[in-house]
């Protein structure tokens, strides 16, 4: 199983999951993230389409969509990606998926999209990164406290 790092952090703007996912998928800043998709087409505080990443040189792969989360995680353990799933985009970097909150593994992967390897960015250190979990070891997600979880 994947490991799920989930972020002590608050998003700053208003829809900026797809600014997230940039930032932790490419290794860049908050601000240099947020400029490269400004630069691709997004407008500020608005969602963008998955397209958006075919813009900044990521490629598609169509072979990982339909799938559950939980299921494409399998074939993502090498490598840095971008998952669009039903309004929501998270990171996936060496089979650890990077995200400000919790994604259900069973919910429905409508876009992957891979970093090249010739482009593989440095993820930096990043204070906020809250405990690693064990995909396996997570409760039910209707049990999970999240202010208890992050707090602790």
């Amino acid at each position: 199983m994947a490991n799920y790092v989930l972020m002590k952090m608050r998003s700053r703007k208003r829809a900026d999951c797809s600014v997230l996912a940039l930032q932790f998928a490419a290794g860049l800043s908050y601000e240099d993230a947020e400029a490269r998709l400004t630069f691709a087409g997004r407008k500020p505080n608005c969602g963008v389409y998955s397209s958006i990443f075919d813009k900044l040189g990521f490629e598609q792969r169509p072979d990982l969509s339909c799938m559950t989360v939980g299921k494409a995680l399998d074939s993502m353990q090498s490598g840095r990606f971008v998952v669009f799933i039903a309004g929501h985009f998270f990171a996936v970097v060496d089979g650890r998926i990077f995200d400000n909150h919790f994604t259900n593994v069973n919910c429905r992967v409508q876009m992957v999209h891979e970093m090249p390897l010739d482009n593989p960015g440095v993820l930096g250190q990043y204070p906020y990164l809250e405990k690693i979990v064990a995909l396996d070891k997570l409760p039910d997600m209707r049990a999970i406290n999240f202010r208890r979880l992050w707090t602790s």
